[in-house]
């Protein structure tokens, strides 16, 4: 890939245009996708909570993946918020759980993975390692939220995704910043 991440410019994988989405089965309609994403934040809350907790010791990555687990947070209540908005109602996320089962609870982050799973790999791992990690579940998460903006209607929908999908991109930017310094 020459040029790197600095060379992004938004382009996503080509293929089946649902690819990825197998486990968003469930996921037909504004609120269960907010529901799932909103689960997704959370499972990726914990994953970088963990990760600057115990596997790295780098002060630049603790702080960053201490930075992106506030940031996760900050896009739970912008789901909520921006749905309201949309909506005029609140969610109802126990109406999803049984069918959304891990991913609401916060078991499952945003590139798909369980959060349990994502914090056993990055034991033993370099920073680097993990980052590179992260810097893959970050294209992911974009990715996901670009398939969820394709799935509504609505434009008020839409732009719930497009504004978390832009979010993402800026957070594959500034892991990649720092990947780049770490080596």
């Amino acid at each position: 890939m020459e040029g790197g991440i600095k060379a992004w410019r938004g382009e996503t994988a080509a293929g089946v245009p649902e690819a990825g989405m197998a486990y968003f089965a469930a996921a037909d309609s504004l609120e269960t996708l907010v529901a799932l994403a909103w689960g997704l934040e959370e499972g990726s809350r914990l994953f970088y909570q963990g990760v600057a907790d115990r596997f790295t010791d780098t002060p630049a990555a603790i702080a960053l993946f201490k930075e992106l687990a506030g940031a996760e947070i900050r896009h739970k209540q912008y789901l909520l918020n921006a749905y309201r908005a949309a909506v005029g109602a609140e969610p109802d996320f126990e109406r999803h759980r049984l069918r959304l089962g891990g991913a609401l609870s916060g078991e499952i982050m945003e590139g798909g993975i369980p959060v349990d799973l994502g914090l056993a790999w990055a034991e033993g791992r370099t920073t680097s390692e993990i980052l590179e990690f992260a810097m893959s579940m970050e294209v992911n998460a974009y990715d996901i939220y670009i398939k969820m903006e394709r799935r509504i209607d609505d434009e008020k929908g839409k732009r719930i995704f497009q504004t978390l999908a832009n979010e993402e991109h800026l957070h594959l930017r500034r892991l990649a910043e720092l990947r780049e310094t770490t080596g």
